[in-house]
């Protein structure tokens, strides 16, 4: 019964309110409380600690030698601004259509934990890029950043994925500087690195884990998580989030392209969400998941 009252809740909310389509469920580029993914800022006192190794760095071709230092991401993430931010980090290189027609791996870079993460309330880590607003492209409420999915292991065998979701269309990029030079809407976006700001964290909580086989059949322990591996998703719309949407992005992006990693926090102490943001977690995952992406977006499908 409940549901179906939540399920009606947010057909109403979208059909009465065509104005409010534009933007999606998840939070925007900061800070953003009351929703599900709200960031975490590096000077938050929850981060008890930072990644300190690096066990795998695997990038695409043609990143620039000074994007390869792996030493950049060890440690706390930088201060920034959240204009062109100058930000200490490692590239994962972008692919280019040729590459992805000949099956490239994307590039990726896979760090240890200090100690081994469990699973608490609310978010366990988060995920630091160097992403930037889109306030000289016209709107600043539009992130410039490159994304990647996020997997965690407890042997640095088997690794299970985070499901993202992804529902901004190629369209609604903003391409005023270029198509390697795009801006997405962040609040369209939810369980992938890189949609926050410098010096923002995108939080990750093991618990959205619960339902992937590789947890089911006990070959990942979320109460000893200590490995965390990030693969970069070049935004052309070959790669796709966990229901299918193409993800768009900056594409094709040269000598620093792809996830520019800065840091990775893990929270020792988390916060148990509010009623109302539980129920807005709720509410974006019904909207994406249950409604027809028509009456998502207030226009036709894809």
């Amino acid at each position: 019964m409940l549901r179906s009252i939540l399920c009606w809740l947010v057909i109403m909310c979208l059909w009465c309110a065509p104005r409010m389509v534009l933007a999606g469920p998840f939070s925007g580029h900061s800070n953003d409380p009351g929703r599900p993914d709200s960031s975490i800022h590096f000077t938050d006192p929850a981060i008890s600690a930072w990644a300190t190794s690096v066990v795998n760095y695997s990038p695409a071709p043609g990143v620039n030698l000074e994007f390869q230092d792996t030493s950049n991401v060890l440690g706390p993430a930088d201060a920034t601004t959240t204009q062109f931010p100058n930000v200490s980090t490692v590239s994962l290189g972008d692919l280019d259509q040729t590459q992805i027609g000949a099956g490239a791996a994307p590039g990726s870079i896979t760090l240890a934990t200090q100690q081994p993460v469990s699973d608490r309330s609310g978010p366990d880590f988060a995920v630091f890029e160097n992403s930037f607003d889109g306030t000289f492209a016209g709107d600043a409420s539009l992130v410039f950043g490159e994304m990647a999915y996020v997997e965690v292991s407890s042997d640095g065998v088997t690794f299970a994925r985070f499901s993202s979701l992804y529902t901004n269309l190629e369209t609604e990029l903003n391409t005023g500087f270029g198509r390697d030079f795009a801006f997405f809407d962040p609040t369209n976006v939810n369980n992938l690195a890189g949609k926050h700001l410098a010096g923002w964290g995108t939080p990750f909580d093991l618990a959205d884990l619960l339902g992937d086989a590789a947890i089911i059949a006990g070959e990942v322990d979320l109460s000893n998580i200590s490995f965390i591996r990030l693969i970069d998703v070049p935004g052309s719309g070959d790669f796709f989030d966990a229901l299918g949407n193409p993800i768009f992005d900056s594409w094709v992006s040269q000598q620093s392209g792809g996830l520019d990693l800065d840091a990775i926090g893990f929270l020792s102490t988390t916060v148990i969400p509010e009623p109302a943001t539980a129920v807005t977690a709720g509410l974006a995952l019904m909207s994406i998941v249950l409604l027809p992406t028509r009456w998502r977006r207030g226009g036709g499908g894809r």
